[in-house]
């Protein structure tokens, strides 16, 4: 094991390293804490470093492929630590990648999916799936892994208040 740790590139070890306790406090903590409380909030604004001034883009702008790499490797870091964790999937894995990435001031997007049971493709169970994008570029996932999922969707603070409200629900017109 040590062997196959050793021989991999200095940024897979750097990435291992910083992920390990990343993950381990989300999936410890995901039982006892939920989804809510786990998903990171607004982006730190980051002081921007010489490098990350000359990398930067015009707002509103896609994001580069330069900016996706150190990511697809620390997603994948992840996710070689997850494979060692028992009972720890796709969201402990997402929810450690966005609380990652907004402690470094970037905006990622939790997204879930699912996959209804078919008896066409051979599947005999429904599939449901989290993943982080970042400006709409999935990390760390590949296009047969988000193949034939639906988005799942949950209601808005807002909606959920007008929901529960007293009263009939009001609309906006």
């Amino acid at each position: 094991m040590f062997k196959r740790f050793s021989a991999l590139p200095p940024d897979d070890r750097r990435a291992l390293y910083a992920a390990a306790p990343r993950l381990l406090f989300v999936w410890a903590l995901l039982p006892f804490l939920g989804i809510k409380r786990l998903q990171p909030g607004p982006p730190k604004a980051a002081t921007p470093s010489e490098r990350e001034v000359e990398q930067t883009t015009a707002p509103g702008a896609r994001t580069s492929s330069r900016e996706v790499e150190p990511w697809e490797t620390r997603a994948r870091a992840i996710h070689r630590i997850a494979t060692r964790l028992p009972n720890c999937r796709c969201l402990p894995r997402s929810l450690t990648l966005a609380r990652w990435m907004a402690s470094e001031g970037l905006d990622p997007e939790l997204k879930m999916g699912y996959r209804p049971a078919s008896t066409r493709d051979g599947a005999s169970e429904p599939l449901a799936h989290a993943w982080i994008e970042l400006d709409g570029v999935p990390i760390g996932e590949t296009e047969e892994s988000l193949a034939g999922l639906l988005p799942l969707s949950w209601p808005t603070a807002a909606r959920a208040s007008r929901r529960w409200s007293r009263g009939p629900l009001k609309t906006d017109n």
